[in-house]
């Protein structure tokens, strides 16, 4: 979802909510903007809340910014949701990384290493696979991709949750 909205947010902002180009490129600095203060903030709520609660708080934040940045009719709308979508994007990938260290307590080299190329991948191929997509289909459709990537990462993390209460 990150490196989707940062490989195609400035087209989608120009084609779909219809910022000039100049326009929808400088909004961009909204996400990173955001990520720097999800970042920031995230490390300093882990001294507070367990990883698991932050990062089901972290995809909550992308689910409630992602349909306002996708679907909304108003450029200031799409504008919050891009915030709401950096802010929540920006601990995904080290709170995943934190709690698959700490699931994997014996193994935590292994779970690191994983997770790390399961984000190399992730970053190579998913903003290919929604480009080539918006070719076919449009950029606003080819964005639900990145809809249905966040819904599976909550499915996958309830029910890795759920595991490791049970383990």
């Amino acid at each position: 979802v990150e490196w989707s909205m940062i490989f195609w947010g400035a087209d989608f902002l120009e084609k779909v909510v219809g910022l000039s180009k100049v326009d929808a490129s400088g909004s961009m600095a909204i996400f990173f903007a955001a990520m720097l203060i999800g970042r920031i903030s995230g490390s300093r709520l882990t001294r507070v809340f367990p990883t698991s609660r932050l990062l089901i708080a972290a995809i909550l934040t992308v689910l409630v910014g992602f349909p306002m940045l996708w679907l909304a009719q108003i450029p200031l709308l799409n504008l919050i949701g891009l915030f709401l979508v950096g802010l929540g994007v920006a601990n995904l990938f080290p709170l995943t990384l934190s709690a698959a260290s700490g699931v994997a307590a014996g193994q935590s080299n292994k779970a690191s290493a994983r997770i790390s190329l399961a984000a190399g991948t992730a970053i190579l191929i998913a903003p290919q696979v929604l480009g080539t997509t918006a070719d076919q289909i449009g950029i606003q459709n080819a964005f639900g991709i990145a809809g249905v990537l966040i819904v599976a990462v909550l499915v996958l993390t309830v029910m890795a949750n759920r595991a490791a209460s049970t383990s």
